[in-house]
């Protein structure tokens, strides 16, 4: 939103098994309305894996809406299918269309351009699952967050 997106698309399930990813969404949706923006919300289809997910979502996408100039998606790997299907459809990434990921995974690195990233915490994440195995009450608590921070790349 800080540089001028004001067609902002969350790519990623509607209603996961992973609670991870309705909260990913609903976020989104909650920071876009405090800016007056009306999220555009895309399910990817069943396909192969999360890449193949993130290639005919934006694909679907992009026909529904193509004045799509920004998107979230649910995690890395459908961020690198989004990237591939935004190349595939002839728009440039950042300048026509910004993407931004989440997990920080090193394939991100590798991708041209460079994936932009929500990265977790990952020391953080490993003192709360050491907590959860040895059922310490008193560092493990219900809707433990783990803190992330934005890794911007070359797509944002």
């Amino acid at each position: 939103m800080a540089t001028g997106r004001r067609h902002i698309a969350f790519v990623g399930p509607q209603q996961s098994p992973q609670r991870q990813f309705d909260e990913r969404r609903d976020g989104f949706t909650a920071a876009l309305g405090l800016h007056g923006l009306t999220p555009i919300v895309a399910e990817p289809p069943a396909a192969a894996d999360r890449h193949a997910q993130g290639v005919a979502a934006v694909q679907a996408l992009l026909a529904a809406h193509p004045e799509t100039d920004a998107i979230f998606a649910a995690s890395d790997m459908l961020a690198l299918g989004v990237l591939q299907g935004l190349k595939d459809a002839g728009r440039r990434v950042p300048q026509d269309v910004a993407l931004i990921g989440f997990d920080g995974i090193r394939a991100g690195t590798l991708a041209d351009p460079a994936l932009t990233t929500l990265e977790p915490d990952l020391d953080a994440a490993g003192e709360a699952l050491v907590a959860m195995a040895l059922e310490d009450d008193e560092r493990t608590r219900s809707g433990t967050r783990i803190p992330v921070h934005l890794v911007v790349r070359g797509t944002a």
